[in-house]
C-alpha cells in the first residue's frame, strides 16, 4: 500500500494498520510508481521529476533532523541533534515520518516522468519514459540499452524471466533478458536484451483498448498476462 502527496512519498505496512516503514522525502515532485526489489530489501521509486531512485526503507537518512519536541525545547536543545533509527522508532508518538536512506539516483535517458519500473535478478532496472523503454544497471547507474517503437505512453513493463536456471549460468534465469512493455497504443511489445536488433521480438496487438498492465505467468510458465482499459484480462501462452 502506498501514498504520495506533494513532495512526500510514504510507504506503509498494510499488515500493521498503516504503520509506516519510512518516508521518502527527497522528491521534489510527486512519486508516481514504486516497487520493491526481489529480495524485499530495497524500494525503487519513479517520479514526475524524471528520476528513478533506490532507497533503503529500513534505515533513516543520516541527514534527517527531527523537529524539536516539547522536551528538547524546554531543555534548549538544538533541533539539529542526530537521532538514530532505534531512538526514533522507540518514541511513543511520531508527528512526522523520517526520510529513508537514499542509495542511488538514475537520471540518464529519462526525458519524461517515470510511469512504470521493474527489475530482474541480474541487477537490471527497467523504466519507461513516455514511449521509450530503458534498461539501466542498478549498481553503476549506466544506461545499457534503449528501445523505441510504441506510439503512445508505456504504462507497464515486466521482465519475463522464469524460475528455471540456465545450464550455462546458474546465476541467471531462463528468459530473464526478455522484456515486455504495454502501452496506450493497445499493444504489448517483447524485447530481447541479448540481441543488437532494436526491433521488437514480437508485437501483441489483439487488445481493443489501452493495455495498462503486463506480467509473466509465473515461475517456469511460458505465459504473458495482460489487462486493458476495456476490463479484459488476457493470458497468452
Amino acid at each position: 500500500m502506498h501514498a504520495s502527496t506533494g513532495g512526500e512519498f510514504n510507504t506503509y505496512n498494510s499488515n500493521s494498520y498503516l504503520m509506516f516503514l519510512s518516508s521518502l522525502l527527497s522528491f521534489i515532485f510527486v512519486a508516481i510508481t514504486y516497487r520493491y526489489t526481489a529480495d524485499g530489501k530495497y524500494c525503487i521509486t519513479g517520479a514526475n521529476d524524471r528520476t528513478v531512485r533506490l532507497w533503503n526503507p529500513t534505515r533513516i537518512d543520516p541527514a534527517y533532523r527531527p523537529p524539536p519536541s516539547s522536551t528538547t525545547a524546554n531543555n534548549n536543545t538544538s533541533s539539529s541533534t542526530f537521532v538514530s533509527s532505534q531512538e526514533y522508532y522507540g518514541r511513543p508518538k511520531q508527528l512526522e515520518l523520517p526520510s529513508a536512506l537514499p542509495m542511488q539516483t538514475y537520471k540518464d535517458g529519462h526525458m519524461h516522468p517515470i510511469h512504470c519500473i521493474a527489475t530482474n535478478s541480474s541487477s537490471i532496472l527497467l523504466s519507461a519514459s513516455d514511449k521509450t523503454l530503458l534498461a539501466t544497471d542498478l549498481v553503476t547507474a549506466q544506461t545499457k540499452q534503449r528501445w523505441f517503437g510504441h506510439t503512445a505512453r508505456i504504462e507497464s513493463v515486466s521482465c519475463l524471466g522464469g524460475g528455471e536456471k540456465n545450464n550455462n549460468n546458474n546465476n541467471s534465469n531462463v528468459g530473464e533478458e526478455i522484456y515486455a512493455s504495454s502501452s496506450y497504443d493497445s499493444t504489448v511489445r517483447l524485447w530481447d536484451a541479448r540481441s543488437r536488433n532494436k526491433e521488437p521480438l514480437m508485437i501483441l496487438d489483439d487488445a481493443k483498448d489501452a493495455v495498462t498492465c503486463v506480467s509473466s505467468g509465473g515461475k517456469g510458465e511460458a505465459q504473458i498476462i495482460t489487462s486493458s482499459v476495456d476490463g479484459k484480462v488476457c493470458c497468452i501462452c
